[in-house]
């Protein structure tokens, strides 16, 4: 094996994925020491090898895709979730694996398993150790996989569960709660799951380089598919703020959702117009820091507070309100609400241990600020926390202790 002349010694990157990228050289490596039978011509039997070796990688790639998206997606509908369990349970797969997991079964699965690798794989190699290719790419690696089969796999899943996701919208309140999956609970958190699965078929269709009729009408169907997909997660995420309040991760569910819709219709049009993969990549960083100085800007913590304070089924999530950082600018009104709501609340009311450990958590806070910004050191200074602590500053509390 010998390294390309200009290049003598291997880069870092190719030192740590050396064994990966030996090892996808060596499966697309042509046997040398195959058998020669009668009746068969060589070209024949290398086309047909190499169409089950496709074949066989597509399967195992579908195979790893779904394991990933289908249990997120049954996380996010009941009607999905019920689906995919029946059907789990109509080929009674926990006893089949129960049965391969059993020692004997397994002890042997692993033998033939085995036998069978080092058989394609032997070969192969030595027949690569005599080749003086240069070591295959790391980005080649993908290439050599057909991802049709994975394509209409994950676009027949969205399919279903996109019926599904019709069924829980207009599904009756005694049906939901068959379900264990009452009206109060309509309202989910799904758009981390949902977001997941699109990244992941992004993943897919922009590693997809067939450009034949068929595979190119998938990738647009599939296009759309995900963008419904994250539209779904957008919903959710409005649904929820609407119900429970504004928190981080509803608000970064916001950004994120945006995000790769924003990302999904650019390489629409990056596919559309055959554009080359680095001005969709350059897109795609543009985008990441633009969308991270805007949420700097924006300041979530001010706009939970202050526009949309987070709910629980009780009411104000004081505690967690208590947690937000001095750019929310309301340590001072928080404190006074927390006093004035443990003056008035009963011992006995269940609200009085949120109440107590909220104002706790105020004061700690406030404090921290009082000491710190008590003399002014610009080795150490935030303008958020200073604003902050000019609101506090003279916020006595002598009453409570310091700890």
């Amino acid at each position: 094996m010998s390294l390309p002349e200009s290049n003598p010694f291997p880069s870092f990157t190719q030192f740590i994925f050396s064994p990966l990228t030996i090892l996808a050289k060596t499966l697309k490596t042509e046997n040398q020491y195959i058998f020669d039978t009668e009746g068969f011509k060589k070209d024949a039997q290398i086309i047909k090898r190499e169409g089950t070796s496709q074949i066989i990688k597509s399967i195992l790639l579908t195979l790893a895709i779904l394991i990933v998206i289908v249990p997120l997606l049954a996380s996010a509908n009941p009607f999905f979730n019920k689906l995919v369990s029946d059907i789990l349970s109509l080929i009674n797969f926990e006893k089949l694996l129960e049965l391969i997991l059993s020692a004997d079964y397994l002890l042997w699965f692993s033998r033939i398993g085995f036998f069978f690798i080092l058989t394609m794989f032997i070969p192969r190699m030595i027949s690569y150790s005599n080749s003086n290719e240069p070591v295959v790419n790391i980005k080649n690696i993908t290439q050599s996989i057909h991802l049709q089969i994975p394509k209409i796999a994950v676009a027949i899943v969205l399919f279903v569960f996109f019926t599904t996701q019709l069924q829980l919208h207009f599904a009756s309140s005694e049906t939901l709660e068959s379900l264990g999956y009452t009206n109060s609970q309509y309202a989910r958190e799904i758009f981390a799951q949902l977001t997941i699965v699109a990244i992941i078929i992004l993943g897919l269709i922009y590693n997809d380089k067939n450009r034949s009729g068929a595979s190119k009408n998938l990738t647009y169907l599939l296009i759309v598919q995900t963008i419904f997909l994250a539209l779904i997660g957008l919903k959710s995420v409005i649904d929820y703020s609407t119900k429970w309040g504004l928190t981080q991760k509803r608000l970064w569910g916001y950004a994120g959702v945006i995000w790769i819709v924003l990302v999904l219709c650019f390489f629409a049009f990056k596919y559309y117009k055959d554009l080359k993969d680095v001005i969709f990549v350059k897109f795609v960083i543009s985008l990441s820091a633009i969308l991270l100085i805007l949420v700097n800007i924006v300041n979530f913590d001010y706009i939970i507070y202050h526009y949309a304070k987070s709910r629980t089924g009780q009411g104000i999530d004081y505690t967690y309100l208590s947690e937000l950082s001095s750019d929310s600018l309301s340590y001072s009104e928080q404190f006074q609400i927390l006093e004035e709501k443990i003056k008035t609340t009963s011992t006995q009311n269940p609200e009085a241990n949120q109440f107590s450990s909220a104002i706790r958590i105020t004061v700690r806070n406030i404090l921290l600020l009082q000491h710190k910004y008590k003399y002014l050191d610009f080795r150490n200074f935030n303008i958020g926390e200073y604003l902050q602590y000019q609101q506090i500053k003279s916020l006595d509390l002598s009453n409570y202790p310091s700890n």
